[in-house]
């Protein structure tokens, strides 16, 4: 590979890595009172399920036992392999080391920003310059209504895995 190889290569990478520094920007700004302002993204299944589920993945990491079963619902579901739980999902070891609260100020960003940068990076893959795939992912993950899942995590957590 020669010198002007290397050089495209590397402006190519930098140009990839500023459209996901520009998409993190976008959906913090976005989820701006959840990430500075200690404000809680919750919708009506966030309440009902989901924050008593992840805030009790915080309680047993730090309470030193561990339950294989989920009390919380009626009379109760497992928690191994149950997505709507998502005790194991790549996300929920957010859920382990942060409180709740904290963590779901956090979570629409944090998904929503991962969710944006591997839908440009397989735009990308797929050959489209980064203008197009910057616009792609911003349409597809940001404006097309994918946003209204957060309020059901095991949802949006799929889309993103």
């Amino acid at each position: 590979m020669t010198r002007a190889d290397h050089t495209r290569v590397l402006s190519h990478r930098s140009g990839d890595a500023l459209a996901c520094l520009l998409l993190v920007a976008l959906f913090t700004a976005w989820y701006w009172p959840g990430v500075f302002g200690g404000r809680v993204y919750f919708d009506e299944d966030v309440a009902a399920n989901f924050f008593s589920w992840r805030s009790s993945l915080y309680a047993l990491a730090h309470g030193g036992e561990w339950s294989w079963w989920e009390p919380l619902t009626g009379l109760g579901i497992p928690r191994f392999g149950n997505i709507l739980v998502g005790y194991f999902s790549p996300v929920s070891l957010l859920f382990y080391w942060v409180p709740t609260a904290t963590a779901y100020g956090l979570y629409p960003t944090l998904v929503m920003s991962l969710l944006a940068c591997l839908t440009y990076a397989l735009f990308r893959v797929r050959g489209l310059v980064p203008v197009a795939a910057l616009f792609g992912a911003v349409s597809w993950s940001g404006l097309s209504g994918i946003t209204t899942h957060l309020q059901h995590p095991s949802y949006i957590e799929t889309i993103l895995w």
